[in-house]
């Protein structure tokens, strides 16, 4: 009997030992499935850095062009306040001149103004006296006629001349210069 049982405690350690090793070999396999799937994971997690780390070059990459677009447009943009400055310092310098222009023709067109208010007025003095050398001369003729003296009127005739000499000078001064000369008074 002793044998018999020495027999089966044999049979049970060794049923015992194929359920342990069964039992090793469904660790080993589960262990083996999550290695696998450890390294699949793994190999993904590799090849996912590896694409963010190809995208973050090309985010680096684009973020340079962007700094590069930026400075060129900060330049540009000074360029053009420099130019829009210097633009509006040309068009006050410019206006500055139409103005000044323009008032020193507003004063030159004033002087010719009042050169030809005078003239005008000379004018108007110089047909004053012709009109009073008319009515002297009409008057004259009538003392005359009544008188029958030559030297009297001659003697009013002299300060009339003189005076109309007078103003023709004066008129010569205003006339302008297409006018060439005045015509004297004659008797």
């Amino acid at each position: 009997m002793n044998s018999l049982q020495h027999g089966i405690e044999s049979l049970e350690r060794e049923s015992h030992m194929k359920g342990n090793c069964l039992e090793l070999e469904n660790k080993r396999t589960q262990l083996n499935k999550a290695f696998e799937a450890n390294e699949a994971n793994n190999r993904n997690a590799v090849f996912k850095l590896q694409k963010l780390q190809t995208e973050i070059g090309e985010l680096h990459q684009e973020i340079q062009q962007l700094n590069i677009q930026k400075q060129e447009l900060n330049r540009k943009t000074g360029d053009m306040e420099t130019c829009m400055e210097e633009k509006k310092a040309e068009l006050q310098v410019a206006m500055d001149n139409l103005r000044d222009t323009k008032e020193q023709q507003l004063s030159a067109k004033n002087s010719t103004l009042k050169q030809l208010e005078e003239k005008l007025k000379g004018q108007s003095d110089y047909e004053e006296v012709k009109k009073e050398q008319s009515i002297l001369k009409s008057m004259e003729g009538v003392a005359s006629e009544g008188s029958g003296s030559k030297d009297t009127s001659k003697t009013r005739e002299v300060p009339l001349l003189e005076k109309n000499s007078h103003c023709n000078q004066k008129m010569q001064l205003y006339v302008s210069p297409t006018v060439t000369s005045v015509i004297p008074f004659q008797h």
